[in-house]
């Protein structure tokens, strides 16, 4: 969680891999080891990035990121916000939105109430 407001352009989803319906999801990535960091541009998992077990996880992490994330990625988050603000009829020179408002929210399938549906895409 406190990474989010450090990563804005990061996009970061938290998924139990034992839950019915994951397991197709779980092979196709070829997790076997839980918890399992991946870091992946588009759906493509970026090789050498894979961190597997607990062990210094957060650190790991961190150092992941900082050689990985590029600044077309940063760029790529900008036009990302522009491109929603101007879909949502915000004037360009309006202050900028409260972090908050930036947030991407990704939900614990496991915690989710009845009226959330998962689904492979």
């Amino acid at each position: 969680a406190e990474l989010v407001p450090m990563h804005p352009y990061v996009t970061f989803l938290s998924l139990k891999g034992d839950l019915r319906g994951l397991h197709k999801m779980v092979k196709e990535l070829q997790v076997d080891t839980f918890p399992t960091l991946l870091l992946m541009r588009g759906e493509k998992e970026i090789a050498g990035t894979r961190i597997t077990g607990q062990d210094r996880q957060l650190e790991r992490l961190l150092r992941v990121l900082g050689e990985h994330v590029t600044e077309y990625d940063r760029s790529a988050h900008v036009h990302l916000l522009t491109r929603m603000r101007e879909e949502a009829g915000v004037e360009s020179d309006e202050e900028e939105p409260d972090n908050e408002e930036q947030m991407i929210w990704v939900f614990d399938v496991e915690c989710c109430g009845p009226k959330i549906a998962v689904s492979e895409q």
